[in-house]
């Protein structure tokens, strides 16, 4: 795995754009919009998987391929830029860590969840095998540390924080696999655990590292984290959300995946508590997808819990801002313009 030139990285960027971008005083500009850094960061990651070349290749970098947000990434790239437009080479290599455990995670996820489709394409395990899949997971993890060993900025307890995630996630997944066989409804304490670990925990490192690639104070470095924990907790219940009001064409997969895998989120807790036959409706369903029971499904939210779900999110974005004030010397407005689409999107579902 070399190490990307730094002098490579102007060259990524759009040349007119690059122009545009340089006649641009800081002033008026807080970054790169994501679809920019996408363009840069992705050359990196196929950059590096492009030097594997064992077994596992083509499942991995089918999976690659198939693209992703690349959000993690992003938001260390913000969080470790104070003025915007500058990025450095440990930066996007620092971004590599939390994109791939993700990635790791992914491929397991699906595997648990028998899902049959991943970012539009079919998983590895369905296009391949579980145990191919299993290994593809488990190598992922192991570029990872390779990766680790190549950043040059020293970010205090680097390895512990990232050991510390993948726990974290693991334990998540635990909890909720014991909650989906319970066939009791999941309290929403319990739900807000598991998305806290296995969304928050990876949302939480990604805002650590960018800050420590930046600062060494362990106060901001707590709070970054804290930050990191709820935005991976807005971030879930926005994946909620879209999981029963999505348009397909926009999210790439079947509404109600969550149903049919046995997942029960926060919008459905929240309205099994305002209607005492929703739980009967979710497993009917389950057991019979019928398009008028999914009308059902979705009307019945929208009516008991649309103000429920607007609050708990509400409440995570204003504690969000709250906390990113505090951390930053120049604080980046991306970071809450971010956080401000997605109630905005949130919102717009539930209207």
């Amino acid at each position: 795995f070399p190490c990307l030139n730094s002098q490579e990285i102007p060259v990524l960027v759009n040349k007119q754009k690059m122009s545009e971008i340089s006649r641009i005083t800081t002033a008026e500009v807080n970054a790169l919009p994501i679809d920019e850094f996408k363009e840069i960061f992705n050359h990196l990651l196929v950059k590096y998987l492009d030097h594997y070349i064992g077994e596992l290749r083509d499942p991995i970098m089918d999976l690659i391929e198939a693209g992703g947000k690349r959000l993690r990434p992003y938001l260390i790239y913000l969080c470790s830029s104070d003025r915007g437009l500058n990025i450095s080479e440990d930066t996007l290599l620092t971004g590599l860590v939390p994109e791939l455990i993700h990635t790791a995670s992914l491929v397991h996820d699906d595997i648990i969840d028998n899902a049959k489709v991943r970012r539009g394409r079919p998983t590895i395990h369905s296009k391949w095998n579980t145990r191919i899949a299993v290994l593809s997971g488990d190598l992922i993890f192991c570029l990872v540390l390779k990766i680790i060993g190549k950043i040059k900025t020293k970010i205090p307890s680097l390895i512990e924080e990232v050991v510390v995630t993948i726990e974290d996630m693991i334990e998540g997944q635990a909890i909720e696999d014991k909650s989906r066989h319970s066939g009791l409804m999941p309290e929403l304490a319990v739900l807000k655990t598991i998305n806290e670990l296995k969304t928050g925990s990876l949302f939480s490192l990604s805002f650590y590292l960018g800050t420590a690639l930046r600062i060494d104070k362990k106060d901001l470095l707590d709070k970054s984290k804290e930050a990191g924990r709820l935005f991976g907790l807005i971030f879930q219940i926005y994946d909620d959300v879209i999981d029963i009001f999505g348009k397909k064409k926009i999210i790439k997969k079947d509404r109600l995946k969550d149903i049919k895998e046995g997942n029960i989120t926060i919008p459905y807790v929240i309205a099994c508590h305002k209607n005492k036959g929703f739980y009967d409706l979710l497993k009917n369903y389950k057991d019979t997808p019928d398009p008028d029971l999914l009308h059902k499904i979705r009307e019945t939210i929208l009516k008991d819990s649309r103000d429920r779900i607007l609050s708990e999110t509400g409440q995570s974005v204003l504690e969000f801002k709250s906390i990113v004030k505090e951390i930053y010397v120049y604080p980046c407005n991306t970071l809450t313009d971010l956080i401000d689409n997605l109630y905005e999107k949130i919102e717009n579902m539930l209207s």
